[in-house]
């Protein structure tokens, strides 16, 4: 079945040197969770509109909620140029999609992509670049064993999760419809979305790129089971964190330009 909307998502492999997202809750207290969550009210959707796009569509959406939360506004970030680097990064050139790390190692080392901005790198590669290091990500953290409460507290003290996933028909046929449908035909690809939050009786919310026709309004939520069944035995599944070094004040002269 050919996926109107395009996928993308190529399967990282799980290795020793990954830390673990259940590092980033070391020496924090517990806290109550709310039963209801969402990162932002009104969120900005990417959308990447058949291609396929979807890794570097959903780390721009991320990338989006963290400057939100940061300054209340983001730049023009560009996705289609997040991609393109990573297929000149993931050694398959000519194979639609990317891999999820790939796009993390780009954003950690390299920042992300402004539209307009232009640097002057001293790597040949760079050179007249609009990757802006003003954006880098302060690392990646795989998610795999936690519990769901950790993965909730990773979620609201330091924003959304970025997975990936064998994905199913059923999930790709959900115009209109709140809550995942019970999966049963693979489609044979990988796709990429965005968890940023949670509704205690529903289960993640799941921001897709997509647009708003697919889900309810672009969102859905997935089953806490069917996410633990489905999603996370894959280990695809990342958390990024916005870096501490960011320049809020240039950011927010690149956003008024």
């Amino acid at each position: 079945m050919t996926n109107k909307y395009g996928m993308g998502a190529l399967k990282d492999p799980v290795s020793s040197r990954d830390f673990p997202a259940a590092r980033l809750l070391r020496g924090l207290a517990p806290i109550e969770l709310p039963q209801d969550f969402q990162t932002w009210k009104n969120e900005p959707l990417t959308y990447q509109d058949g291609t396929p796009e979807c890794v570097p569509s959903g780390m721009t959406e991320i990338r989006r909620l963290h400057e939100l939360v940061e300054v209340g506004r983001y730049p023009d970030f560009d996705a289609h140029a997040l991609y393109l680097r990573c297929k000149e990064k993931d050694g398959i050139p000519e194979q639609g999609g990317t891999y999820p790390r790939v796009a993390l190692d780009i954003m950690l080392h390299e920042g992300m992509p402004v539209k307009g901005y232009l640097s002057e790198s001293i790597f040949p590669c760079m050179r007249k670049s609009n990757f802006h290091p003003g954006y880098k990500i302060g690392g990646y953290w795989r998610i795999q064993n936690e519990t769901d409460d950790q993965i909730k507290q990773i979620i609201y003290q330091f924003g959304p999760i970025s997975c990936a996933c064998t994905w199913y028909d059923e999930w790709s046929n959900m115009d209109g419809v709140e809550v995942f449908k019970d999966p049963i035909h693979t489609s044979g690809e990988g796709h990429h979305w965005v968890i940023d939050g949670w509704r205690d009786d529903l289960g993640w919310r799941v921001l897709n790129q997509w647009g708003a026709i697919w889900g309810k309004g672009g969102i859905a939520y997935m089953p806490f089971g069917m996410y633990r069944a489905k999603v996370l035995p894959e280990g695809d599944v990342w958390k990024l964190t916005d870096t501490l070094t960011t320049n809020k004040a240039l950011s927010r002269i690149l956003i008024a330009s």
